[in-house]
């Protein structure tokens, strides 16, 4: 409300304002943080135009905007959206930052993580290394930034079945965030999160449903009972419920990831159709054959 109130205030001015530009991002950033992904899309673009007017298109406040732009896009696995703006922003901050600037380091992660959700695994690790090895020179080994960096690396290596190299960066990216962050944050319940999900490609489930019971109530009471992320594991719980043969417990698990996803993406997101697939495969299971059809029909509608 106050957010909002404080942005129509800032653009009742007729002169171009900095503050609005800020308050628009912050909005965005807002809308990020709580999963209202279509208003956050809508704020950081006028954050970005305000920005590129009062500023120019040469100045770090508009490589911010188009970082945030690109992070949404992620969000959305909208990867081939989010890489140019990765690599506009990138070319601001070389043009108006110095070789050691923090936010040349990260935005160089942040399109090494691009990267590698595109599958382009051969360009994001060279990037993940060298930006990483930048961020550790300035900020130290045990600065959240850095753990964030390791334990995005760490998912690269995963996605590349390179198990043994992506566990012990996932362990420490934990550990520190843990340290420096608390328990109880959002950081370190993703990081809990990660590492649960290569524990579950390697077989070791109740490690992680131990980690995913740790991470889903930080992301309830953090980002809201209705989030993406408390969406996905919902999800990965379910699975692990499925291949352990609890299928009533998979099912309890399986309803709300499908609602949320619904919810948040929209009815027709194709994010939608395996949560239907794995909720009707687990009525299937258990014999609940009129639920099922109308399940696997609207999946094969979607994909």
């Amino acid at each position: 409300m106050f957010g909002l109130d404080a942005l129509r205030l800032a653009e009742a001015f007729v002169a171009p304002d900095e503050h609005l530009a800020t308050s628009l991002n912050n909005l965005a950033v807002l809308y990020r943080v709580m999963g209202k992904y279509t208003s956050a899309e809508q704020m950081g673009w006028k954050a970005l135009t305000q920005d590129e007017k009062n500023l120019g298109e040469k100045q770090p406040s508009v490589a911010r905007d188009l970082e945030n732009l690109a992070e949404i896009d992620e969000d959305e696995a909208q990867y081939v959206e989010a890489e140019p703006l990765h690599h506009r922003a990138i070319a601001i901050l070389q043009k108006v930052s110095k070789a050691d600037d923090p936010a040349l380091a990260i935005a160089g992660l942040n399109l090494a993580r691009c990267h590698a959700n595109r599958g382009s695994f051969l360009e994001a690790e060279p990037l993940y290394l060298q930006s990483l090895a930048s961020l550790e020179n300035v900020l130290g080994p045990e600065h959240p930034t850095v753990a964030i960096g390791q334990g995005n690396l760490a998912l690269l290596y995963q996605m590349e079945g390179k198990y043994a190299k992506a566990e012990p960066l996932f362990i420490h990216s934990l550990g520190i965030l843990k340290k420096v962050r608390g328990p109880e944050s959002v950081e370190t319940a993703r990081a809990s999160k990660n590492l649960a999900g290569l524990y579950s490609l390697q077989g070791k489930n109740e490690a992680a449903q131990q980690l995913y019971n740790q991470a889903l109530p930080v992301f309830q009471k953090i980002l809201g009972p209705e989030h993406a992320e408390v969406a996905l594991v919902f999800n990965n719980l379910g699975t692990l419920d499925y291949k352990s043969g609890r299928y009533a417990e998979a099912e309890r698990s399986f309803r709300p990831a499908l609602a949320i996803t619904e919810k948040v993406l929209g009815p027709d997101h194709p994010a939608v159709a395996p949560c239907l697939m794995d909720l009707a495969d687990i009525l299937a299971i258990q014999s609940h054959q009129v639920d099922v059809e109308p399940l696997y029909l609207r999946a094969v509608a979607i994909t």
